[in-house]
């Protein structure tokens, strides 16, 4: 299947954020819920792997990855990788990579 195809076949599916739906998907993201248990975000970038990577396996294609900063109250920084599924955007894992102190 071409990429075109592959992407009709999802909307059909039920996707509601393919990979032509960025800006609606950021648009949908839920910050706010999100800063309650993380901080204040800082979207850093939002993507997901080409299909070209997933071809043997479009079950979960695409995954949207979000990368964000949020500061801490005690002046630390955290990055978080966050995973959003293509059908609601819902929260599907989150990941943190670490700690940095902006004076």
């Amino acid at each position: 299947m071409t990429d075109a195809e592959v992407t009709a076949a999802l909307k059909k599916a039920g996707v509601k954020y393919g990979p032509e739906d960025k800006e609606q998907f950021v648009k949908d993201l839920p910050s706010a819920s999100l800063e309650r248990f993380l901080g204040k975000l800082k979207i850093v970038s939002v993507g997901f792997q080409p299909l070209d990577q997933n071809r043997d396996n479009v079950d979960d294609w695409p995954k949207w990855t979000v990368t964000a900063e949020a500061k801490r109250t005690d002046g630390t920084v955290a990055t978080y990788d966050l995973w959003f599924e293509r059908f609601k955007g819902d929260l599907t894992g989150i990941m943190t990579r670490g700690l940095a102190i902006y004076e």
